[in-house]
Formats: C-alpha cells, structure tokens, sequence
C-alpha cells in the first residue's frame, strides 16, 4: 500500500482550509442558528457551508475564503433552498373534510398571549438591558464577547445582565 504524501503547496493549502474554518466556524454557527433555532440543522447547514465555499475556492481563480460575508451569502442559500423544499413538500388539506371531534388547543393562543408578554417586558427594559439579553440568551454569546460588542467591561455586562433578568422577572410577575 502507497502512503500519499502532500506536496508542500497543498499542505499550505489544508493548513489555510484548516485555521479558516476554526476561526469562522463558531459566528457562523451562531448566525444560522439564530435563523433555524434548531441545534441538529444548524450543524449540519454550517458543514454545508463550509463546504461549498472550500469547493468554490478550489474550482476558482479567486480566493473566498477570506470574505466572512461569502461564507454568509452561502448560508443563507443553503437556508432558503431548505425552506423552499419544506415548502414544496407541504400538503393541501380540504378543510370540508377534517371533522375535528375535540375542539382545539388552546397552545397556540396560550403561546401568542406569552409572546406578547415578553415583548411588553422588555420593551420596558432600557436598551443595554435589552441588548445584553439580546446577545447573551438569544444570541449565546459569552460574557466576554458580549462585553466586546457593548464596549463594556465584563464585570459590568454581569451586573447589567444580573439586573436586566431581575428586571424582567418583576416585570412578568406584574402581568
């Protein structure tokens, strides 16, 4: 059995490949998280990602593994044909036909009420509440990059994050 061996321009090549995708993977993931909120399909779109822009830097004269942007564009398309497919797949249902013997959930109308109750709340939050909560419980930011974004101190983005959940915790319990 051969053993392959690298050429030392392909070697700089995958180490390039390499430390691009360790320093993008994590945004990335956050960004097409944010969007599909849902842990499996996110992994699984960023992998996908990942590779198409590889294979479009491969088959290219131009080099885009430098652009975060292009990264993004990818994402987002890999996202919409996904939706685009769930879509198409989607069934008709003549609703003459569905004879319901139970009356229905009240979820959703449970799920609309609770909604509009967060978006009360934290409409009454000042906007660094806001945005703390934003990045570190929407967004899973760490304390220090949320700190970084808010051109805060850590110690303060604790303190502000501290108050701003005490703050909506009142707040709901007032409702």
């Amino acid at each position: 059995m051969r053993k392959m061996t690298q050429t030392p321009d392909q070697k700089s090549k995958n180490d390039y490949i390499e430390s691009f995708c360790k320093e993008n993977w994590e945004e990335l993931y956050r960004f097409i998280y944010y969007r599909v909120q849902n842990r499996e399909e996110a992994e699984d779109i960023t992998q996908e990602a990942f590779e198409k822009t590889i294979y479009q830097n491969l088959n290219s004269n131009v080099s885009v593994l430098n652009h975060k942007n292009y990264l993004k564009t990818i994402a987002l398309n890999i996202i919409r044909d996904r939706f685009r497919k769930i879509k198409a797949r989607a069934m008709t249902i003549d609703i003459e036909e569905v004879k319901g013997k139970e009356p229905a959930d009240d979820d959703f109308a449970d799920l609309v009420v609770e909604r509009y109750r967060v978006e009360e709340a934290l409409s009454k939050l000042t906007i660094d509440q806001r945005k703390v909560l934003e990045y570190r419980i929407l967004k899973g930011y760490s304390i220090k990059e949320t700190a970084q974004k808010m051109n805060k101190k850590e110690n303060a983005v604790k303190v502000l994050q501290f108050r701003a959940v005490k703050a909506m915790y009142k707040l709901m319990s007032e409702m």
